[in-house]
């Protein structure tokens, strides 16, 4: 309101502001300032981009750093992130083909819990192969936490009286 006020008073327009606000033309030297600047600006960058090492020569060098036995670890990681991968292709490829067809895929449900099919658990049981005891228990203990909180008999209970709104009849 104070910009209008002064604006009108001034005989000047009304400064506005943020998006789409009007902006005062540009004097032709500063637009210039503003491009050189810019171009400088890009050329550093591109500079930067060119002198810096490549993500195969930080590999190498990261790779150096490492232990045998880290080497060993980290190959292991990367095979089960690629079987991974590759397994969750399958499951997608597997899927369409079978809602392609028309099929559902077999689940088996045990004591009403959460349904699982023939592919996540074997999916489950290759990632468990491949983890330490202690990955395998905390996984564990995490796939109890979830199958609790939705175990059948433990529904959330309903909300208080006051939190409810009910529409008046005939909405």
């Amino acid at each position: 309101e104070r910009g209008r006020d002064r604006a009108a008073l001034d005989g000047d327009r009304p400064v506005r502001r943020g998006p789409g606000a009007e902006r005062p033309p540009m004097d032709p030297e500063q637009h210039e300032q503003q491009r050189t600047e810019m171009r400088e600006r890009g050329q550093a960058l591109r500079a930067l981009e060119m002198n810096a090492p490549s993500p195969v020569e930080i590999d190498a060098n990261i790779w150096g750093l490492l232990t045998g036995e880290q080497q060993q670890a980290v190959e292991g990681r990367m095979e089960r992130i690629k079987n991974a991968a590759a397994d969750r292709m399958r499951d997608r490829q597997g899927a369409q083909r079978e809602g392609a067809e028309g099929d559902r895929p077999q689940r088996r449900q045990r004591d009403g819990g959460a349904a699982l099919t023939d592919q996540q658990r074997e999916r489950i049981r290759r990632a468990m192969q491949d983890m330490t005891p202690e990955e395998r228990r905390a996984f564990m203990e995490r796939i109890r936490q979830r199958m609790g909180e939705r175990a059948p008999g433990r529904e959330r209970p309903a909300p208080p009286m006051e939190e409810i709104e009910v529409p008046p009849p005939g909405r």
